[in-house]
C-alpha cells in the first residue's frame, strides 16, 4: 500500500503532514501516523524548540534554506503542516521503509 497521503505537491511547492514525538536521541522518520509522517525530534516537548527542530531538519533534507520551510498549523500540537518551496528532492525520500 502506498503511504503518499502525507504529502502534495503543487509545482515547486510541497505541503507535509507531521505527526511529531519529542524526546529522541536523534531526529529520525519513524514511519507513519494515520495520514502523516511520524518523526521523532531531538528536543524535550516544547512547541516553539519542536518547531525549530523541525524546520531545520526538514531544511536539511530537502536541500532548502530553513527560511523555505514554513509551518502552517499545528504550532501547539502534535499534528503539524508544514509547507517547503524550491525543493528539486522528492517528499518520498523520506518514506520509511
Amino acid at each position: 500500500m502506498a503511504h503518499n497521503r502525507w504529502f502534495t505537491q503543487n509545482g515547486a511547492s510541497l505541503t507535509l503532514r507531521i505527526h511529531v514525538q519529542a524526546s529522541g536521541k536523534k531526529t529520525e522518520c519513524l514511519g507513519y501516523y494515520g495520514d502523516a509522517l511520524k518523526i521523532r525530534v531531538a528536543t524535550p516537548p516544547v512547541s516553539s524548540k519542536m518547531n525549530l527542530c523541525l524546520v531545520t531538519w526538514l531544511a536539511d533534507q530537502f536541500g532548502v534554506r530553513p527560511q523555505q520551510v514554513g509551518l502552517l498549523s499545528g504550532e501547539n500540537t502534535q499534528n503539524k503542516v508544514f509547507t517547503i518551496t524550491g525543493s528539486k528532492v522528492s517528499p518520498e525520500k523520506l518514506n520509511p521503509a
